[in-house]
């Protein structure tokens, strides 16, 4: 499974968890959707974003330095983890 795939499928877990529903459709979301601007994820549920993909992945990301513009889309999320 691709590194890319891994983190979509962990940010759909993230945000879709309370529903079967609404997972399916955040399936519909594409690499450059912003999760921020579109409404998917607040401020706070951006920094639980982090937190989550962080305790999943081992890759500690500090919220403090984490630039919301490079990291509110999968794309952008998947060339961070990535590193």
């Amino acid at each position: 499974m691709s590194e890319r795939k891994t983190i979509r499928e962990l940010v759909i877990e993230f945000i879709g968890g309370e529903s079967a529903a609404e997972a399916a459709s955040l399936a519909n979301l594409n690499d450059e959707t912003n999760l921020l601007e579109d409404g998917f994820l607040d401020s706070f549920g951006f920094v639980d974003l982090l937190n989550h993909l962080s305790e999943k992945t081992g890759v500690p990301v500090d919220p403090a330095e984490a630039d919301p513009a490079e990291l509110a889309t999968l794309d952008g999320l998947a060339r961070y983890y990535q590193k």
